[in-house]
């Protein structure tokens, strides 16, 4: 049996979920979103400030690669991979 749709919170206010701000990791193997925040719009650019200065703080292991944070459109029951990308809101 599927699960009911369901609503994702805000972080930062606890508004409606519509954004993810992650960065695309990889390990020269696998890809993956590294998530930061899920977010309101309200919300996105104090999520995105926030999410860029943790970037510049990472540490990589020799082989892992990590993309500047971008900003993705949330669908319920999408995997991350499926996830539009919002360049336009970055």
């Amino acid at each position: 049996m599927a699960m009911p749709p369901y609503t994702i919170a805000c972080q930062e206010c606890g508004a409606v979920a519509t954004l993810k701000v992650a960065s695309q990791w990889s390990d020269g193997e696998t890809r993956e979103l590294k998530t930061y925040a899920i977010v309101c719009a309200g919300c996105l650019r104090s999520a995105l400030g926030q999410a860029r200065a943790r970037h510049s703080q990472c540490r990589m292991l020799p082989g892992e690669a990590v993309d500047p944070p971008g900003v993705w459109e949330l669908a319920v029951g999408q995997p991350s991979g499926a996830l539009p990308r919002r360049t336009d809101l970055e």
